[in-house]
């Protein structure tokens, strides 16, 4: 039941026509530079539900500047931003509430894209994260039925690099794993506190894909095995083994029969799998069939589904919507009437 949709360049409603009053709303560089084609951003915009208020939805995106720096001229995001969406506007249709467009929460030089969320513990609220500029701070939002809290900041981890094209983060279905990836070969795992937005126990981890680009990543539905693909390989992780590092095995290889249909960005789908584009454009999807399964039982099928139209390295930027309150821990403490999801 499609409700609107963004490219961090334009919102739309179900009508695949205009929301209303979102002219302008993720304005920059970057948005004028790519046009309507699409933010050339990985996880630069994601949706989440203003807890406790039905029918209202807030649209967190980043543009990005040209900015100069010891590595040279370079474009990054200067703030994040955001916009409140009402779908009651326009019969129905939804559009930005007068007075909540293009709000800034954070202004900072920030990487680009990589926005990610988690429910908090108590099921209701959310915790979002993004990751400064070349350096090791994660910013942290809190986003509560009183509006949105922070931003808090925490240094942990490497310090990443100034190459930042096809980075990204994900936190695993269950929120208790958090892994950033760099666009090189770089992967950094974490522990995740639901409760206080804490990220711990930093673990890092080079990828075997060699001199090649990095390019997407996703976690298994059983939050067991973390993904990540290089532009001619699936590498997967197991998250729950006493030596992360080591314990990758490679579990798809390009087929050079496809014709430059190499990986490229990720996401765990409702039904279970995840879904991979192709980096240089093409009307084919991968598909990883089974990853809660271990090694090559994963089953990976290259250009397994056919799209109506071309898609170049896109994919959409789902949170686990679905994830409950953390049961028995301190901050399980609101009564939302269904246990359902853990």
């Amino acid at each position: 039941n499609l409700l609107f949709y963004t490219n961090g360049i334009y919102l739309a409603n179900k009508n695949h026509d205009s929301l209303m009053n979102t002219q302008d709303f993720n304005p920059g560089y970057e948005t004028d530079y790519y046009g309507d084609i699409g933010l050339g951003q990985c996880q630069g915009a994601i949706i989440l539900p203003v807890p406790d208020a039905l029918d209202k939805y807030y649209c967190f995106s980043t543009s990005s500047e040209i900015i100069t720096t010891n590595a040279g001229i370079d474009a990054e995001a200067l703030e994040l931003r955001y916009s409140m969406i009402d779908m009651t506007l326009d019969n129905g249709l939804g559009g930005i509430i007068e007075g909540f467009k293009k709000i800034n929460v954070i202004n900072d030089t920030l990487s680009r894209g990589t926005i990610t969320a988690c429910k908090h513990a108590n099921g209701r609220d959310w915790w979002l994260l993004c990751h400064g500029y070349n350096d090791s701070s994660f910013y942290k939002l809190l986003i509560t039925p009183e509006g949105i809290k922070g931003p808090y900041v925490q240094e942990i981890g490497i310090i990443t690099s100034t190459y930042d094209q096809y980075v990204s983060a994900r936190f695993s279905p269950d929120g208790s794993k958090y892994v950033w990836m760099e666009n090189r070969d770089t992967l950094n795992f974490f522990d995740f506190d639901r409760c206080t937005g804490e990220l711990s126990n930093p673990v890092m981890a080079i990828t075997p894909a060699g001199d090649y680009v990095t390019t997407g990543s996703a976690i298994s539905s059983n939050s067991t095995y973390f993904y990540v693909g290089s532009l001619f390989g699936i590498f997967q992780y197991d998250l729950l083994a006493a030596d992360i590092p080591n314990s990758v095995a490679q579990v798809a290889q390009y087929d050079t029969a496809q014709l430059g249909l190499w990986f490229s960005q990720m996401q765990l789908a409702p039904d279970g799998k995840i879904y991979i584009a192709t980096y240089n454009g093409s009307k084919y999807l991968h598909v990883i069939n089974a990853p809660d399964s271990m090694g090559l039982a994963c089953n990976v099928v290259q250009s397994q589904v056919l799209l109506p139209s071309w898609n170049g390295s896109t994919m959409p930027n789902f949170p686990n919507y679905d994830l409950g309150p953390l049961q028995g821990s301190p901050c399980d403490t609101l009564y939302l009437g269904s246990n359902e999801h853990l």
